[in-house]
């Protein structure tokens, strides 16, 4: 019953927000945001419904726009705002700043040669991502002989001016994600910490007294679309052989049913507690957070995740993860995972719980800081301030 319950409320849910979307047309564009009188115009390429609708729990990126929005605002901007997805044709001619991604972005370069363009990467460059998200997918199809390319995060658009022919980047992750970038683009890359959902003080987390025995034990992961991209088909594979292990896997898992059907009796083993999905807002996330020790993300291409960044700022958790997850380079609290094979996945799993308890506090605690502090709205705005001062300066001079 309790199950069924969930899903109608999920339907309900869903209902609620397709209703909302109608009435407010979320897809139209946003003129004059702040109804300034200014001779310098901004167009924001991203999303409009978080002015809209306000901030969703959902996703992370309705604070990001709202954020950019107000920074071009302070620097006498009149901003516009348009969604990535629309490809109606508008009038490009008199902005002096055009930031994000999509279709907005690339319809703007027939008509408008003197913007100011800067790419806002969210993931790995594009082609990349695609690179990596395909032979995820040919992985899959080598071991088991069936393509689920629904179930890969494969983008249609690569959109290469964007990427190549801006002013400048600016880009969440690592190393490894910006190096994406770096291969066809040769200006200024500036790195971006998206921000967090804090929904309990830092001192609170930390005063959760955790039975490290009992966490190493416990995983949790919440994968958005694309769960072979996520790497949950290796995930759900290794714990399978290892029934002492549980993994909490929450998430809108029911998008992808040739995926779920194909791992069925997998999902039903009583080491795997398949979730749905869960408000972070809610007591039951804080409460699968605190019995985990570890946080998996054996992607093939993020920026950096939010589902981790949540995570880690909400609790102690250790995460492991691959380099293309984009989490902070050579991070002494996270937990390398080489590849996304079965084989290195169990090595990093079995590397972490011979940790002794005082490593394992010691680690998850110098995560939480990091999320909690790096990955902050106050750093955030820092960070893309110096990143528009530097690039609107650069095409003054």
């Amino acid at each position: 019953m309790l199950r069924i319950d969930k899903k109608l409320s999920e339907y309900y849910a869903k209902g609620i927000a397709k209703a909302k979307r109608f009435i407010y047309r979320t897809e139209k564009p946003i003129y004059n945001l702040f109804k300034r009188q200014s001779e310098k115009k901004a167009l924001i390429s991203y999303i409009t419904a978080p002015f809209k609708l306000g901030i969703s729990y959902k996703h992370n990126n309705s604070q990001y726009v709202l954020e950019i929005a107000k920074l071009l605002d302070t620097r006498d901007y009149t901003v516009d705002i348009m969604d990535f997805r629309d490809s109606r044709r508008y009038d490009f001619t008199e902005y002096d700043v055009i930031i994000g991604f999509g279709e907005p972005f690339n319809n703007s370069y027939s008509q408008n040669s003197k913007a100011i363009r800067i790419f806002y990467g969210t993931i790995m460059n594009t082609a990349a991502h695609n690179s990596k998200t395909v032979e995820r997918l040919v992985a899959f199809k080598e071991k088991y002989g069936v393509w689920l390319p629904e179930s890969a995060r494969i983008e249609a658009n690569a959109y290469p001016l964007q990427t190549q022919a801006v002013d400048a980047i600016v880009a969440y992750g690592n190393s490894t994600i910006h190096q994406s970038y770096k291969q066809d683009f040769s200006g200024p890359i500036y790195p971006l910490h998206n921000i967090n959902f804090i929904f309990r003080d830092s001192k609170d987390t930390l005063s959760v007294a955790k039975d490290w025995d009992k966490a190493k034990l416990n995983f949790c992961t919440f994968p958005a679309a694309g769960l072979i991209h996520k790497g949950i088909d290796v995930v759900l594979e290794l714990f399978a052989k290892n029934p002492e292990w549980t993994l909490y896997l929450a998430g809108p898992l029911t998008r992808e049913p040739r995926f779920l059907k194909f791992f069925e009796k997998t999902l039903k083993l009583p080491n795997i507690k398949q979730l749905g999905f869960v408000d972070m807002s809610s007591p039951e996330y804080l409460k699968i957070l605190d019995r985990c020790a570890f946080f998996l993300s054996p992607s093939a291409s993020e920026g950096c995740p939010t589902s981790v960044i949540n995570a880690c700022t909400n609790s102690a958790l250790i995460p492991i993860a691959t380099a293309e997850s984009g989490l902070e380079d050579n991070a002494s609290y996270v937990v390398p995972l080489s590849a996304i094979t079965e084989d290195a996945l169990e090595k990093a799993i079995k590397n972490a719980q011979a940790l002794s308890t005082e490593k394992l506090e010691t680690m998850a605690k110098a995560a939480h800081k990091h999320f909690y502090t790096a990955h902050s709205k106050q750093n955030y705005i820092e960070e893309l301030s110096f990143a528009l001062d530097k690039i609107i300066a650069a095409k003054g001079e």
